[in-house]
């Protein structure tokens, strides 16, 4: 008869076992769930992050790109050589085709 009686109170421990199981295991789903709510989401953040860091590498190189050009513009009116005029040209002509990239990039059809 008593050990009917310890059955019976044990019962319950292992009903109680399982639920917190079926609650660690819930818990888990949950915080992995959300996890992979949050990646995607900064995924996003991630994608404008280096779309911006971009455009402000291409902003700079087109800035560097006309210095140069008007710098070579100020040695050819001041020395009036041939060389000047050529490195004056190719810049200037780098700085169109970086300003027609940049644009193209900045303005997407």
């Amino acid at each position: 008869m008593l050990k009917i009686f310890q059955d019976l109170r044990e019962l319950p421990k292992e009903e109680q076992k399982r639920s917190n199981i079926r609650n660690i295991i819930a818990g888990f789903i949950l915080i992995i769930t959300l996890l992979i709510i949050m990646g995607f989401t900064t995924l996003g953040g991630v994608n404008t992050f280096f779309e911006t860091l971009r455009h402000y590498s291409e902003t700079g190189e087109l800035l560097i790109s006309l210095d140069r050009a008007r710098l070579y513009e100020q040695t050819f009116e001041k020395e009036n050589s041939l060389n000047s005029a050529d490195k004056a040209q190719q810049s200037i002509d780098q700085s169109i085709k970086l300003a027609n990239t940049w644009n193209t990039n900045k303005n997407p059809p």
